[in-house]
């Protein structure tokens, strides 16, 4: 079964969405429908092709899942996400697009470091821009918006593009969510910020928990390798309890939004500050530009983390840490072999980058399993180990672990 409807994000007028899918032969009966937003549930007749009408929507990110059976009451499923906007006014916490041609409501660390530009902008007819040249700098600009991570569940989305350069460790970027202070560069500034090479030089978009000024843990990382003259729509959602999610559109704009994980962290919920900050050689001075900013409340509801979205036997918090599809249920993370090689036992599996991995093994399933190595890096998209320690163990068995990368 297969939904064939793109994941979508639709405007508060639009109550309802038509769902379009196929099922194979073996699919018998009625399909089953949910909303996990609405707590709205129906079947439709199982066919070829299909069409689920007038599924209604609510503000928030609406989750639909389609269920089918085969004789046999197995069964397999697929989900879409339909993203329906506040009413303006309603929900919307923050929001500037630049197009009014100021800069009112924001504080640049020195005026004149930031501009309200119209050359190149990402949409529309402006775009915050970097207004420096032929300097080495980090600079920043930041909004003070007022509300309370209590209230709902919050979004953060907003564009972001840089010109040509690759990021590195002297060229990078990031946009705090809340902050505690408006100076994004001291010493003693916590919260959440998401972007690119807070701590070293992968280039990777990620989400961190930021502590007296530097990254104190990964919350969520993706596989995106920001590159020259990327444009990047950029989500981020958090609920009451703290469980947040990135996404993003590696094109831009926000109608092909990727999940690249979640992960829970309460630390910090002050919401005082919001802001942008670029460190960059005199070469890239200039060349960060920032537009389609909006901050919102949409309802409490966010993808059960214990749950198991695509029934692969994961859940959705295992396949965040994995890196895997949490909405594919063919996409998981297994060792794709174990074999005698190269004077060992050669070890092989998926890997994903942001991740490290660490083995264990037994000589016994009614055994424990003892270390045999930890913090292996992400080699993308296959990893391969050679244990050369137990090549007179008759029978042995492997379990491959994945965590964040630091």
């Amino acid at each position: 079964l297969d939904i064939t409807s793109g994941n979508a994000t639709v405007a508060f007028a639009t109550a309802t969405a038509d769902i379009d899918g196929t099922n194979n032969a073996a699919v018998v009966g009625a399909l089953a429908w949910t909303n996990a937003l609405t707590g709205g549930a129906g079947t439709h007749a199982a066919a070829a092709s299909w069409t689920i009408s007038g599924i209604a929507l609510d503000v928030g990110t609406n989750v639909i899942t389609v269920r089918g059976t085969n004789t046999y009451a197995q069964s397999s499923s697929d989900s879409v996400s339909i993203v329906r906007q506040p009413e303006a006014g309603s929900g919307a916490i923050f929001e500037d697009d630049f197009e009014d041609g100021d800069l009112v409501g924001w504080t640049q660390d020195s005026v004149g470091n930031w501009t309200n530009s119209t050359s190149t902008p990402i949409t529309g007819s402006r775009s915050l821009k970097h207004n420096l040249s032929s300097t080495a700098t980090t600079n920043y600009i930041y909004a003070q918006p007022v509300y309370s991570l209590a209230t709902s569940q919050t979004v953060w989305r907003f564009n972001l593009k840089n010109g040509s350069f690759d990021p590195s460790a002297n060229n990078k970027f990031w946009v705090y969510l809340i902050a505690n202070e408006g100076n994004l560069r001291s010493s003693t500034v916590d919260g959440y910020a998401v972007g690119v090479n807070l701590t070293g030089s992968d280039d990777l978009l990620k989400l961190w928990r930021v502590t007296d000024g530097a990254a104190a843990s990964v919350v969520a990382a993706s596989t995106l390798d920001w590159g020259s003259s990327f444009t990047v729509g950029i989500e981020v959602t958090r609920s009451t309890n703290g469980l947040w999610e990135l996404k993003y559109d590696a094109n831009g704009g926000f109608d092909a939004l990727v999940s690249a994980g979640m992960g829970t962290d309460t630390t910090y919920t002050v919401t005082s500050y919001f802001g942008l900050l670029f460190q960059c050689t005199s070469s890239y001075a200039g060349l960060l530009r920032w537009d389609d900013i909006s901050i919102y409340f949409t309802n409490n509801v966010s993808p059960d983390p214990d749950g198991d979205d695509d029934g692969d036997g994961m859940s959705n918090y295992e396949e965040s840490i994995a890196g895997t599809d949490r909405d594919d249920e063919d996409s998981v993370f297994t060792a794709t072999g174990a074999r005698a090689a190269g004077g060992g036992n050669l070890i092989q599996w998926g890997s994903v980058a942001g991740r490290q991995y660490s083995i264990s093994w037994t000589a016994s399933l009614t055994n424990t399993f003892g270390s045999l190595v930890t913090g292996l890096p992400a080699t993308p998209s296959l990893n391969s180990y050679t244990d050369t320690v137990h090549t007179a163990v008759t029978a042995i068995f492997y379990r491959i672990g994945v965590s964040l990368a630091p």
